[in-house]
């Protein structure tokens, strides 16, 4: 998803939830993209808002998770990315550029 003008850095597997938005006020990333192939929990979607809001930066979900929670991010503080690679990397761009909402 990144490209000559903006590196992509991966946090470890298991990074808890919680201390997302310490790691992004340290780290000062453009955007925080959460990547899950995993079928969303119930609670997704409250869990991520309040992720979201706590954030110095925008939040998107990507992977086949986003796909199966798109219904439930439209229109939230949380963009949809999509899981298929080219497709990520586009809206990602696009989002970035201002050029897509949430």
């Amino acid at each position: 998803m990144g490209t000559e003008h903006k590196a992509i850095s991966v946090l470890a597997m298991g990074q808890p939830l919680k201390e997302l938005s310490l790691v992004c006020s340290k780290v000062k990333p453009d955007a925080l993209v959460l990547f899950s192939n995993q079928p969303p929990a119930n609670d997704l979607h409250k869990r991520l808002m309040r992720i979201g809001l706590g954030l110095s930066c925008p939040l998107y979900l990507a992977g086949r998770t986003a796909d199966l929670a798109q219904a439930t991010l439209q229109g939230s503080v949380i963009g949809y990315l999509g899981s298929a690679g080219l497709q990520m990397q586009k809206r990602l761009q696009l989002f970035l550029a201002g050029q897509l909402e949430t």
